[in-house]
């Protein structure tokens, strides 16, 4: 009689963390869909996802009612228990995950409505706070920036003339950048896209070269006016 006691405590121990590990994995399940179709967890969803897990965990209990019956007709120990009274732990430990989950989304949602958006109007510069913030960079390209980009460019310009490997080819694609830096900046509404990643070319390959130092910091400047922040 002992060790019936004995072997039913333990199937029920059984049971109980096989109905752990199925609620939790059925609870996963659905947690990576909402995942995949990038749908933030609702006080609805929430409760949604409680009762589907509690549905087909118990669609998915026959096999443990079938053991806990079993154990009892053998040993003929007390009123057969019931799988459903046995699961009740694990789905309201699942309940628990999911209010959590709640609580989180909730959290995450209100961090990002709190978040400032900043807009700065400034030729270089800008800070950004928050975990979430937003900083927009308006880039004033008038005609003291188009100087000082000229003036940069011709100092690019004369850097890469002076380099001793006259055939080098990253020197000649680089002159042809400046070349079309040069005649950009003449538009009456210059890309910008267009010029910061001529200037990152340019700047790249006098670096690349040993150019001239001065002509190097000239172009970090003329970048640091188009919101380019070369190395």
């Amino acid at each position: 009689m002992l060790a019936s006691g004995f072997t039913i405590a333990e199937i029920r121990d059984a049971v109980r963390s096989e109905a752990r590990v199925r609620a939790h994995l059925i609870w996963q399940a659905v947690a990576r869909g909402l995942t995949a179709a990038r749908t933030p967890l609702t006080a609805t969803l929430a409760d949604e996802a409680k009762a589907l897990v509690r549905t087909l965990l118990h669609e998915h209990s026959g096999d443990l009612q079938r053991h806990l019956s079993s154990a009892h007709e053998l040993t003929s120990i007390g009123n057969p228990d019931r799988a459903s009274d046995l699961i009740a732990p694990a789905l309201d430990r699942v309940n628990n995950e999911i209010d959590y989950a709640l609580l989180s989304a909730s959290g995450e949602i209100e961090s990002r409505s709190a978040d400032s958006v900043v807009n700065v109007y400034q030729s270089q510069g800008i800070v950004q706070t928050g975990a979430h913030s937003i900083a927009n960079l308006s880039v004033g390209f008038g005609e003291d920036e188009k100087r000082q980009l000229a003036e940069a460019l011709d100092l690019a310009r004369q850097s890469l003339d002076s380099q001793p490997d006259r055939d080098s080819p990253e020197r000649g694609q680089a002159l042809v950048l400046v070349s079309e830096a040069e005649a950009e900046i003449q538009e009456a509404q210059p890309n910008l896209l267009k010029l910061r990643s001529m200037l990152s070319g340019i700047a790249a390959t006098v670096q690349t070269l040993g150019a001239s130092r001065a002509a190097l910091e000239a172009l970090k400047a003329a970048g640091a006016l188009l919101g380019l922040d070369l190395p």
